[in-house]
């Protein structure tokens, strides 16, 4: 099953710090939501080739892991 991001929007973590939230959809119709920090959200647009966080829009579950990953091991 795979997943697509079907929102996007800047939202501010509990220290105050802007982070992007994802929404995920699923082929069956389920929707998830997944939080990225700012190097996550930056690995990922650099992954879309994105000018804008609206690029992100149809994005793969597997770009989005991938910018949690690179994130995780900075």
């Amino acid at each position: 099953m795979s997943a697509q991001v079907n929102d996007i929007r800047i939202t501010a973590s509990h220290d105050g710090i802007a982070e992007t939230l994802l929404v995920l959809k699923y082929d069956n119709g389920g929707i998830s939501q997944v939080t990225l920090d700012y190097s996550a959200t930056a690995a990922l647009m650099e992954a879309c080739k994105a000018k804008s966080i609206d690029d992100i829009i149809g994005a793969s579950w597997d770009k989005v892991r991938d910018a949690i990953q690179a994130s995780y091991n900075r």
